[in-house]
């Protein structure tokens, strides 16, 4: 008689190792039933927990707590991971910098030059002061007498002048083209024969004579010519006579007439410096600085070339470099136009200048693709540019940037990073790495911030410790974000973190902030994206506290506004800094949320919200998500809790299940004084992952023993058949009680059941074996 399984015949069977398939009949239940049954097996094993409760704690086959409570790790990481808790993916104006809070960020505003119909102010246009005026005779100075109107207290006093023009003031807010008309009073009290009100833009000058008598109105009108220098006010007093008292001036203004023919100040903003408390710009061939309100620049000088860097120096002087084609210039403290080249020096152009601290201030330039030279006084009349130059590698490579920091002077070239050791010899071991980044503007932002070297070219940024080099390009900590890996177009720093902008696709940049943070134990870099800006590309970036503290980003394009985005006074509460200016829709994206259950098919359900702010029904957070196969994001709707509570909760439509979610949570406000504040979120998912069945039977091994027709008689294959599958290191295959093949592994048993038992039936008084099996169904496709 055969033991092969046949349906129709056996309860189950059970594949030898020889591939033959044993059928098995199963032993009775007092009631008549097969000893069989199917249990569904728990998919995780019960865990158990001392010390506080948390929320982590719940059972995950019944809930699952996907939850943050702080972004301070840094953005980038796309799927969610539990070593790695605090990062996020992707931000857009949010700012998640804070330690337990998401907010929006600080939004930018710009300036733009003085428009033509603006008058142009001048420095102490009462002379209650004389700051701001230049004067070439000592005989010149302020009178303590009642002006024209007898409510100024002082007047400008000029008497025995020996020069052509005794006081002068050069004038920042011009506009080329425009017609402007300056009134002064005057009192001649010597009744001079020749003094004179002067209007002078550097290509012509105009004057209006003063008629002896006591207090009257001098005018005089000129256009400014369209290629004028600058434009700047005199007055002269002549050259005869003269005692103590013999002109006096006060009041002086000059406004607009006409702007028929005014042309344009614009170019792109490649160099800013602070000199004398006032923040300048090099803005194309002009020099312009920031107003006392900080929302215009002021033209102060046009140049035949174009600036290409503006450089402090120790005279208190502003030194401005106008490439390689033309003298450099100085600007003076009290601002006066004055050219800079020094009598028989071997070189007196310069594209860049960088001031070294030492013993000795001193100011290196270069004049050529790769020639560096240094002076110790650049002013006029001052000590010679060195000669011969030191060459700083070959010239088919062009130094793109001089840069000075903890005492040694850095030359970056389109091919790598040189500088000087400490006796003066050009080095260029620094970071032989960027050989291979050859590009045209390779380290042109470079800084020194924080007692170490950041270096950009392309995408990539390097920073230089001493000896220690780390790679902190964007790159390295996001996962398809395009956006933030583009070329790195400019760096600047603060006292706290370092802020870069990237850009390249001619439409915006992304500035973002970095800086070394301890996070769950672990320090490392951290970037956060804080704004979009729409701009071509970036052409530099600068931090002044001038009027107030602003980070500077000016563009490649001309046409491009001027951005500052405000820095707050201090990092300890920005939601209430005096520089907020917070923006409405923001957003910033989760990583894929799993529970550390990645492959395993949850429904998402309900969504809370911790909120930070107070209650405003305009103040709040909207929510959306999508998941791991569908990319279209759906509203979950709007956050804002209430009076009561600071909680608010939603349920996501649409029934979502997936392996993976993702939020996307919206910053509004209708305030920028007040930003929406959020804590921390939960989502709730249920987990529902593959059934596991395990079946429990009891299987009867005899000879003879009776199948549904016939009778066995091979007990010795039975018995072969079950060890085998006990021993097996590979799943077996069986039929089920109902004839279906699955794949099953036998399971140890539990404690107190035995594998094999006797079985004496009293009818029969035959002896049979009874094992007993606990199988987990397993898939093997």
């Amino acid at each position: 008689m055969s033991n092969s399984y046949t349906k129709l015949k056996h309860d189950i069977g059970v594949t030898n190792t020889n591939g033959d398939v044993v059928g098995l009949m199963l032993a009775q239940k007092p009631d008549g039933t097969p000893a069989y049954a199917v249990f569904d097996r728990k998919h995780l094993a019960d865990q158990f927990f001392t010390g506080t409760p948390a929320q982590t704690y719940q059972d995950p086959e019944v809930e699952i707590p996907l939850s943050q409570y702080s972004w301070r790790a840094g953005m980038g990481l796309k799927v969610f991971d539990p070593s790695d808790p605090e990062r996020y993916y992707r931000a857009k104006n949010m700012d998640l910098r804070n330690r337990g809070e998401a907010i929006a960020s600080y939004q930018p505003s710009n300036v733009a030059i003085s428009p033509a119909t603006d008058a142009i102010p001048i420095v102490s246009a009462n002379f209650e002061t004389l700051a701001g005026w230049n004067w070439s005779d000592t005989t010149i100075f302020q009178t303590n007498v009642a002006g024209h109107d007898s409510i100024n207290t002082n007047v400008l006093n000029i008497y025995r002048g020996v020069s052509a023009l005794n006081a002068v003031q050069y004038l920042a807010g011009w506009t080329p083209g425009v017609t402007y008309i300056v009134n002064c009073w005057a009192h001649n009290i010597e009744n001079r024969d020749d003094p004179k009100l002067f209007i002078d833009d550097g290509v012509s000058s105009v004057s209006a004579p003063l008629v002896n008598g006591n207090w009257q109105k001098v005018s005089v009108t000129k256009t400014i010519d369209q290629s004028a220098q600058y434009v700047r006010v005199a007055m002269y007093s002549g050259t005869t006579g003269g005692t103590t008292d013999a002109i006096h001036w006060d009041e002086i203004t000059a406004r607009v007439v006409n702007t028929t023919s005014a042309v344009a100040v614009n170019g792109v903003i490649r160099s800013v410096a602070e000199h004398n408390s006032t923040l300048h710009f090099g803005m194309g061939e002009y020099l312009t600085k920031l107003n006392s309100d900080g929302d215009k620049l002021l033209t102060m000088q046009r140049y035949s070339q174009n600036i290409t860097r503006l450089q402090p120096f120790t005279d208190d002087s502003l030194y401005v470099c106008l490439n390689t084609e033309t003298n450099y210039a100085r600007i003076p403290a009290n601002f006066a136009v004055n050219g800079s080249s020094i009598s028989n020096a071997s070189a007196n152009v310069f594209e860049f200048m960088e001031l070294l601290h030492g013993v000795s201030p001193t100011m290196y330039g270069n004049d050529d693709v790769n020639k560096l030279r240094s002076t110790t006084d650049p002013t006029n009349g001052g000590v010679a540019w060195s000669d011969p130059p030191t060459n700083v590698g070959d010239s088919a490579h062009r130094i793109t940037r001089l840069l000075a920091g903890g005492g040694t002077l850095y030359m970056f070239k389109q091919d790598k990073p040189y500088y000087l050791d400490s006796s003066g010899n050009v080095q260029e071991d620094l970071a032989e790495e960027f050989e291979t980044l050859f590009n045209e503007k390779s380290g042109k932002a470079a800084l020194y911030w924080n007692g170490k070297v950041y270096i950009p070219a392309t995408s990539h940024l390097m920073e230089i410790d001493g000896s220690t080099k780390t790679w902190l390009s964007p790159s390295k900590f996001i996962t398809d974000l395009p956006e933030y890996g583009r070329d790195i177009q400019a760096l600047a720093g603060d006292e706290e973190w370092l802020y870069q902008v990237v850009g390249g696709n001619g439409i915006n940049v992304e500035f973002m902030a970095g800086r070394y943070e301890s996070v769950g134990g672990s320090t490392d870099w951290r970037w956060h994206p804080l704004r979009t800006l729409d701009m071509t590309n970036c052409e530099t970036s600068f931090v002044s506290s001038i009027y107030k503290r602003r980070h500077w980003v000016s563009s490649t394009n001309a046409s491009d506004p001027l951005y500052f985005i405000p820095l707050p006074d201090s990092y300890g509460n920005i939601k209430d800094d005096a520089q907020r200016n917070f923006d409405s829709g923001g957003y910033f994206h989760t990583p894929r949320l799993h529970g550390d259950f990645r492959l395993t098919l949850k429904a998402y359900t309900k969504l809370e919200l911790e909120l930070g702010h107070d209650f405003d029904a305009d103040i709040y957070f909207e929510a959306h998500y999508n998941t791991l196969n569908n990319s279209i994001w759906t509203a979950i709707g709007d956050f804002k809790g209430n009076s009561d509570t600071r909680i608010a909760t939603g349920y996501l439509p649409l029934n979502p299940a997936d392996t993976m979610l993702q939020l996307n949570l919206c910053a509004n406000t209708d305030d920028n004084q007040k930003t929406p504040s959020l804590i921390g979120y939960n989502l709730t998912a249920i987990l529902y992952p593959p059934r596991k069945d395990i079946i429990a039977c009891t299987v009867r091994a005899a000879q003879g023993v009776q199948t549904k027709d016939v009778l066995s008689s091979k007990y010795e294959s039975i018995k072969l058949a079950l060890d085998n599958a006990r021993d097996a290191t590979r799943p077996v295959k069986i039929f089920d009680i109902h004839g279906d093949p699955i794949n099953v592994k036998f399971l140890p048993l539990p404690s107190g059941t035995p594998w094999i038992s006797l079985y004496k039936d009293e009818r029969s008084r035959q002896t049979e074996l009874r094992y007993n099996l606990m199988l987990q169904e397993i898939d093997i496709g």
